[in-house]
């Protein structure tokens, strides 16, 4: 069996990688990263996996970088400057059903459905390219990684503040290497079923916040901002330009809306295990370089 992994020089899909080999037993030549930068994932994978250079655009030549590959893990890319994410997915999707893999387990967003944030509609876009396409496909669709706010949680830790603007609204956090773990399970699974809804147990950003007071030893506050005056807070005191401040507010939005606010548990039972205890997750990120 040859596994890919498209988007795999990321967080996630290095940590996909590192669970396949180390706590799976896949064979180093039966993995093969899909990536934009080979200079950056000879540098940053294991070696000994396969690495091909597509970019999701090119749908001739990631056509042929799927030769010979079984089953895909494609991990959604990032929203950015100078493309639309999701025209790209889609064209990636059109590329995956000419290969004609047998499999694919495609990274969405939670309860997409129903969600409210406009960041949702790249992923529905995406969801509903794969139903048209002929594919065998598997749907995760993720809450929050709690790797998101490790600013938050070291800017907490050092200051005894930070600020946000998702109001009382709560986020499904894990940690993402459990995340991996559950992503590498499914990949491996002969038999997934077609959605799952990964996720943890909700909590807000107040808990967040009472979570890095009891693991630094501290008290912690959390400042709630209105999105123009957050937009204003990152730029000058945390020093992001606008076109920064304001990717960031768009990745916060979902929580403002209220979109990760589900008790999912889909994740645990594919772990088969408990995720890490809330402020024990707090402390692993406080403790990484991440």
């Amino acid at each position: 069996m040859k596994y890919a992994i498209i988007a795999a020089t990321g967080h996630l899909g290095q940590a996909v990688i590192k669970d396949l080999l180390e706590e799976r037993g896949v064979a180093p030549e039966e993995i093969v990263a899909i990536v934009r930068n080979r200079e950056k994932a000879e540098r940053v994978l294991p070696k000994g996996i396969g690495i091909r250079e597509a970019k999701l655009r090119e749908t001739e030549k990631l056509k042929a970088a799927l030769d010979g590959i079984d089953k895909v893990l494609f991990i959604s890319i990032q929203p950015g400057v100078g493309y639309h994410r999701a025209e790209l997915q889609a064209k990636a999707v059109e590329a995956l059903a000419q290969a004609k893999v047998k499999q694919v387990i495609f990274t969405s967003y939670a309860h997409v459905e129903t969600a409210a944030s406009p960041i949702a509609y790249d992923f529905l876009f995406t969801e509903n390219a794969f139903k048209f396409s002929g594919l065998d496909y598997v749907l995760v669709r993720t809450n929050e990684y709690l790797e998101n706010v490790a600013s938050f949680i070291h800017q907490g830790a050092s200051t005894g503040e930070f600020a946000y603007c998702a109001g009382e609204a709560k986020v499904g956090w894990a940690l993402e290497r459990e995340y991996a773990e559950g992503l590498s399970k499914i990949l491996l699974a002969d038999h997934p079923q077609k959605i799952y809804e990964f996720g943890g147990q909700p909590h807000s950003f107040a808990d967040l916040a009472a979570a890095i007071s009891q693991v630094s030893g501290q008290p912690v506050t959390a400042h709630n901002l209105g999105g123009q005056a957050y937009l204003e807070y990152l730029q000058k005191k945390v020093g992001l330009s606008y076109h920064q401040a304001d990717l960031l507010l768009e990745k916060i939005s979902p929580e403002a809306a209220g979109d990760m606010e589900y008790d999912d548990h889909d994740l645990e039972k594919i772990l088969g295990h408990k995720l890490t205890p809330f402020t024990q997750a707090v402390g692993e990120v406080l403790t990484e370089n991440y």
